[in-house]
């Protein structure tokens, strides 16, 4: 094994900081000029800077391939700025830290129980994430595929959330294409958070025509789903979730939605447990006959008319009561999309008669009751 170390150092009065990352190109270019397998940066700077202060760091750069745990982390803090990693293992997280910051991974990544990924930046092409620790996405981090790489039953599956993994993304793009059935995060947790998306770009897609089925986020057990943050402003932009079918797919439990644009045959499925306060989920219908999940100020909704009366009602409900024992038809002017702490939506009285009017809408709501 070869090994060179070069230091750094920096006087307290230097007006102009600098950054350990300042000397990794030129410290990489010396290594492969000595011909040395390892170079250490023994260094002072950044005092302040957690990544550089928990153990020792590996800045990796080159090409790697083939090997079946390129990057094998038992307890450290690793820092990848560059560099293309392909076949077997890319990264094998098992306990530690890993910052993936640049650079290019065409293989696997697996992050065990007890660790932790952060993906920032660099691409990861082609390979399929293992998460049983924590992951967060962010920045500009780009995970894309255009073929299957792990196959479930319901088909090609980006990035699987085991029984002990939590997710956050706050930003970058994840994408998974292919002409094939497909999931871009298969979710396995039943943690009230196991996925946390506050920004970024979920898209997970399969040429149009063809008779596959594409899922956003397959939700198999209870595992709680928070879509935006619940801080009181709502942005329709982002988070922005696609896919073919289901951009959410959580039959076993309501998602929170408090930012964000969905879209998908069916957007969410099933329901919404909490919306952000004085907001309500608005479905609208695009040019491709796919729905678009967004968030509507509760003082701008109507949902319901009278057709003998003409009046407007903000509520379905509000308009049933409305309505008296006068024989009545309700015209409804949007699609009704019932909130799981909802009680029962359509509650007619004894003696009343009306005729409600779906206009080409749609109620949808998997409680218990939904007519009483």
């Amino acid at each position: 094994v070869s090994i060179m170390f070069e230091m750094k150092n920096e006087a307290d009065t230097t007006s102009s900081k600098h950054k350990n990352e300042d000397f990794f190109k030129e410290l990489d270019k010396d290594r492969k000029e000595k011909n040395c397998e390892y170079a250490v940066l023994v260094s002072l700077l950044e005092i302040d800077n957690d990544y550089y202060n928990d153990g020792i760091v590996d800045v990796l750069g080159g090409y790697y391939i083939g090997k079946e745990n390129t990057i094998y982390n038992t307890g450290g803090t690793i820092n990848i700025l560059d560099g293309e990693f392909e076949g077997g293992h890319g990264v094998y997280n098992k306990e530690g830290k890993v910052f993936i910051k640049g650079g290019k991974i065409t293989a696997t990544i697996d992050n065990w129980n007890n660790a932790e990924i952060n993906i920032s930046g660099g691409l990861i092409e082609n390979a399929y994430i293992d998460n049983s620790g924590m992951l967060n996405i962010s920045d500009t981090a780009t995970i894309s595929s255009n073929k299957g790489i792990y196959y479930q039953s319901l088909g090609y599956i980006l990035i699987r959330n085991n029984s002990t993994g939590k997710i956050k993304i706050t930003g970058g793009t994840i994408n998974l294409e292919d002409e094939y059935s497909l999931c871009g995060i298969y979710n396995m947790n039943k943690d009230e958070e196991s996925i946390k998306i506050e920004g970024g770009t979920l898209r997970v897609s399969y040429p149009e025509g063809k008779n596959y089925t594409a899922y956003g986020i397959y939700n198999y057990y209870d595992g709680g789903i928070t879509i935006g943050k619940n801080d009181g402003i709502v942005n329709n932009e982002s988070p922005y979730i696609y896919a073919n079918n289901f951009a959410i797919y959580s039959p076993n439990k309501a998602i929170n939605f408090y930012d964000g644009k969905i879209v998908a045959k069916e957007a969410i499925c099933y329901l919404v447990e909490n919306e952000e306060t004085g907001y309500d989920v608005k479905i609208d219908i695009d040019e491709n006959g796919k729905e678009i999940a967004t968030l509507e100020n509760l003082e701008n909704i109507i949902e319901a008319t009278i057709v003998e009366t003409g009046e407007n009602y903000k509520s379905l409900r509000e308009a049933i009561t409305a309505c008296g024992t006068e024989k009545r038809t309700i015209k409804l002017l949007k699609h009704i999309y019932v909130n799981s702490q909802e009680e029962t939506l359509i509650s007619v009285k004894q003696g009343q008669n009306i005729t409600i009017d779906l206009n080409g809408h749609y109620i949808r709501n998997s409680n218990d009751k939904l007519i009483e």
